[in-house]
């Protein structure tokens, strides 16, 4: 403060009016690129936020779909073995198709953009095998219930390796 009532006796008030004005544009100046570089990193921390809220529900999605079709298989799966054993199941096939692996089938290949390959060439080996022992019947029911079984330990090693690498 002294410095500047040092100036104002030193030199004329016009020039300490243009050395205020100076150091009014060059504050506001500094302001302004402040704003701006705000702005900036605002915007794009939301497209960062955008695009991790869109990985993790992607990633939800993904789960979800694997999980559900699991269980459907293992639905399936039950279902099978008791039509093997004799039991009568109303709705189970159509036209020698079961209906609930022509249903699973569409929604994972309509989902392989977003399954993790693995996974989904597992849960495909699943229903291969399923239909194999629907088609093949008991006398093929012990080595494809043991090959079916191999895929299900497989899909589930394979499960928890893929939420392993997502959770880290």
């Amino acid at each position: 403060m002294d410095r500047i009532i040092q100036l104002l006796k030193d030199y004329s008030p016009a020039f300490a009016v243009l050395v205020a004005i100076e150091a009014s544009i060059v504050f506001s100046l500094k302001l302004l690129l402040e704003k701006s570089l705000s702005a900036q990193f605002d915007k794009l921390a939301r497209a960062e936020n955008r695009k991790s809220n869109f990985r993790e529900k992607v990633d939800r999605d993904c789960y979800e779909l694997l999980s559900a079709s699991q269980k459907r298989i293992v639905k399936v799966s039950t279902q099978l073995r008791r039509i093997l054993k004799g039991y009568r199941i109303e709705g189970f096939t159509d036209g020698g198709e079961i209906v609930q692996l022509r249903d699973i089938t569409d929604e994972i290949v309509a989902s392989l953009h977003m399954l993790p390959p693995d996974l989904a060439e597992i849960l495909m080996d699943e229903i291969k095998a399923l239909h194999k022992l629907a088609e093949k019947g008991e006398a093929f029911a012990k080595s494809g219930w043991k090959k079916f079984d191999k895929h299900f330990v497989a899909f589930q090693a394979g499960m928890k390796e893929y939420l392993q690498r997502q959770i880290s």
